[in-house]
């Protein structure tokens, strides 16, 4: 009955994924409005979509728990199987370091909603946040569903479950096996570079879309070294998130894009010296 649940939940967040990816969003009409949204978007249900991906990717640790879990993953392991690459920060433990980690990807998870709803603010147009709002919330839902489902397949222990000082508590966590790839990097890149595009279609030409790009890159890979300081990530863990929450924070934008976003028409504006930077500040 557990593995036919686990394989019923799983069939419906795979389904509510593909919706909120592939759903198809209404024409874009007619504004004068310069801050309207860039995206096109069914805010209501695709909302609903995200948070029920969100809210479900809390869940999958309680749906996958089982006796695998009931001992330390690596109380006898052998560090010199570990990578060249990775093999350094093999043993790392710091709790000062998680809990700054932590407060960096929740200010990059939080601050995307705030700065949108200031930048609507000035011309009161509620619904051009609320489709800002649905894309974020797709991107997030969709890296964190992904980052479970992975992080749960491989299992794979944490830096940290090797260092012989660690706590036992510690060791004992589900979470202690779930190295692979970094939750923290993936959620911070994605919801970075998502908003960083979204600022961008709105503003094309305004010299402050670098200072979006530039500080949320650099909150989000502040996150990324953290997560290794603090004995939770390898380098590779850290590297394939953050390549991986890139990639979701630039598609889930695109698939939503409106076709007279500002990228569109600063790319008609060439002549005149405005130079689009669409992904390049991506990388």
């Amino acid at each position: 009955m557990r593995r036919t649940s686990t394989v019923a939940v799983l069939v419906s967040f795979g389904a509510a994924l593909t919706l909120a990816l592939l759903l198809p969003a209404p024409q874009a009409q007619a504004q004068d409005n310069r801050n309207r949204s860039p995206y096109l978007a069914q805010e209501g249900l695709e909302l609903t979509l995200s948070g029920g991906l969100i809210l479900g990717s809390a869940l999958l640790p309680k749906i996958f728990k089982d006796e695998a879990f009931a001992e330390p993953p690596c109380e006898a392991c052998d560090a010199l199987q570990i990578n060249a690459m990775d093999r350094p920060v093999t043993g790392y433990y710091s709790g000062g370091a998680k809990v700054l980690s932590d407060i960096t990807v929740s200010t990059l998870i939080l601050a995307p909603y705030a700065l949108s709803i200031a930048d609507v603010a000035v011309d009161d147009n509620a619904s051009g946040f609320l489709k800002d709002a649905a894309v974020l919330s797709q991107t997030l839902g969709v890296n964190l569903f992904l980052m479970q489902m992975v992080k749960f397949s491989v299992r794979r222990p944490r830096p940290f479950t090797y260092n012989p000082e660690a706590p036992l508590e510690a060791k004992l966590e589900q979470d202690s096996s779930l190295s692979f790839f970094s939750g923290h990097s993936s959620t911070a890149f994605s919801m970075a570079v998502a908003y960083a595009i979204t600022y961008q279609e709105r503003h094309p030409n305004d010299p402050m879309r670098f200072v979006v790009w530039g500080s949320g890159l650099g909150l989000a890979a502040t996150t990324a070294g953290l997560r290794v300081a603090a004995g939770k990530h390898f380098w590779s863990d850290v590297l394939v998130g953050s390549l991986v929450g890139t990639a979701i924070g630039i598609v889930v934008p695109a698939l939503h894009m409106r076709p007279d976003s500002g990228r569109n028409n600063a790319v008609e504006q060439r002549s005149s010296g405005a130079m689009p930077i669409m992904f390049s500040g991506a990388f």
